[in-house]
Formats: C-alpha cells, structure tokens, sequence
C-alpha cells in the first residue's frame, strides 16, 4: 500500500508542477487575456462589428523581454469608419501590463489616422486591463 501512495503522491506532484508551469507560460497566458477581451468586447467597445488580432513577440531587452499587442478594430460598419484600439502590454513577475493605449480612426476615404495617446486610468484601458488580471 505505502509504495502506491508514494506513487499517487508523485504522479500528482508532476501533474501539479506541469500545470503551474503552464500557468507560468506567457504565450498562453496573453491568449487568455485576450479571450477574455473577446467574451467582454460589446461591454467595452460598444456593439457593432469587433475584429481583433494580437502578436507576443521576445525582445533583447532585459527590463520588458515579452511584449504583446492588441489591435482591434470597431464600429457599426468597420469598412467604411473603424475605431483602431492598439494596446500594448508587457510581460514581468509573471503577470501582463498594459503600457500604452493608442486610438485612431480609419475611414475608407481617407485610410489610417493619426494614433493618438489615450490615458491607462480610462475606462477603455482599465477594462483591457481586468481582462489580463482576470486570466
């Protein structure tokens, strides 16, 4: 009986380390973040058309090695006027970071506008914020 329990009791200390692990990834970690952006995305950006499309990159830097980017594109009818959401976060202690908020409006007429700086206390940003919080 003892040897099987020391078993058990490994078996489930290699399952609990990989699952920590796994919680440790960033990668799939920022994938989190942003599914839950997709589930709250009305509640954010309003109703209408949501497209959103996010890349994790490594940097050389050692103050912020991972980066990720959220860019989502909103409005009632995106091919003619969208709402461009850029969001830029970073990866320390294990936890993501919203750094900069950027907004600009594209129309079909005219094509990208400028990006303009928008505050990280807001509520657009806050709310981006809850959904890498909540992961």
């Amino acid at each position: 009986m003892k040897k099987h329990s020391f078993s058990l009791i490994l078996l489930l200390s290699c399952i609990l380390a990989n699952s920590s692990l796994a919680a440790d990834d960033p990668v799939t970690s920022f994938k989190r973040g942003v599914a839950k952006i997709e589930e709250r995305k009305a509640d954010i950006f309003g109703t209408g058309h949501t497209d959103i499309r996010f890349d994790v990159k490594k940097t050389d830097s050692l103050v912020t090695p991972i980066l990720g980017i959220v860019i989502v594109e909103s409005g009632l009818n995106p091919a003619m006027v969208a709402n461009i959401h850029e969001f830029r976060l970073s990866y320390n202690n294990g936890k993501w970071t919203l750094d900069e908020y950027l907004w600009s409006l594209s129309t079909a007429t005219s094509g990208d506008g400028q990006q303009h700086s928008m505050p990280l206390a807001g509520v657009v940003a806050t709310k981006v914020q809850a959904c890498f919080n909540a992961e």
